[in-house]
């Protein structure tokens, strides 16, 4: 037993010495990078980088139909001028930065009401992503849940 003992310290003093640790997976960049289910499944919608900062907009609608049978538009944007295009051309995550250890922040569009909310994301795990939006504080939002497509 004393040799066991003996062991596993040597074991142990042999992987700290190496820098072993147990959280030895890291929070990439580029981690939330690739096209997503949105969490009521109805449309999937592309992540993307583009100097540094991380977009996304609609990659496919399941029903990309509106009620009127068209293809549905920023109505609600309280730009006038912005009104006429068609949701799948909308950036609604904007101008995320990773901030180097495991969380996104930056600007959503909200397309249900044509308001910009501050925004963050992070992952739950590699296929699970969690984007909270919220006013001031991310204490006073509400998030949703997203699961890797592809």
């Amino acid at each position: 037993m004393k040799q066991l003992i003996t062991q596993c310290f040597l074991l142990l003093a042999v992987l700290v010495s190496s820098g072993f640790t147990c959280a030895d997976v890291t929070t990439q960049a580029d981690d939330i990078v690739g096209e997503w289910y949105l969490s009521d499944k109805s449309g999937i919608v592309s992540v993307y980088e583009r100097d540094g900062l991380y977009f996304s907009k609609s990659f496919k609608m399941i029903d990309p139909l509106g009620p009127d049978e068209k293809p549905p538009k920023d109505v609600k944007n309280p730009d006038p001028n912005k009104r006429n295009r068609l949701l799948e051309d909308v950036e609604f995550l904007y101008d995320f930065k990773f901030d180097g250890t495991e969380e996104w922040y930056g600007e959503i569009y909200n397309t249900e009401d044509g308001r910009t909310y501050s925004g963050k994301i992070y992952l739950e795990n590699p296929n699970t992503l969690v984007l909270r939006g919220y006013i001031g504080s991310p204490l006073f939002g509400r998030s949703v849940t997203w699961t890797r497509y592809r």
